[in-house]
């Protein structure tokens, strides 16, 4: 069958590429925790009432994101913390390892 094909023969094949060792790597860098030396951070795109947004990168692929960063003394002051989490909440919910 052609199932039995592609289990045997093609699929040996490609655990000897170069795919295959850099499907391994990324599938590595998808289980580590994300922390702060994720990205690499530049310059600041914009201020708001509880911090600021800052345009980052992560190390690992390149990609540019914004990573908002929220004073704690700032949101307790304005009491916003119900604020803060329903944001989080709403963010969570595109399913990204950055939230």
């Amino acid at each position: 069958s052609v199932q039995s094909f592609l289990a045997d023969r093609s699929f040996r094949k490609f655990l000897e590429t170069h795919y295959f060792h850099r499907y391994l790597q990324w599938k590595w860098l998808e289980k580590r925790p994300v922390d702060k030396h994720t990205f690499r951070l530049y310059r600041i795109l914009g201020k708001g009432g509880f911090g600021e947004v800052c345009a980052c990168q992560v190390r690992a692929s390149g990609k540019m994101y914004a990573l908002k960063k929220l004073e704690k003394k700032r949101v307790k002051k304005r009491h916003a913390e119900t604020l803060s989490l329903n944001e989080k909440q709403i963010l969570q919910k595109i399913n990204s390892p950055f939230v």
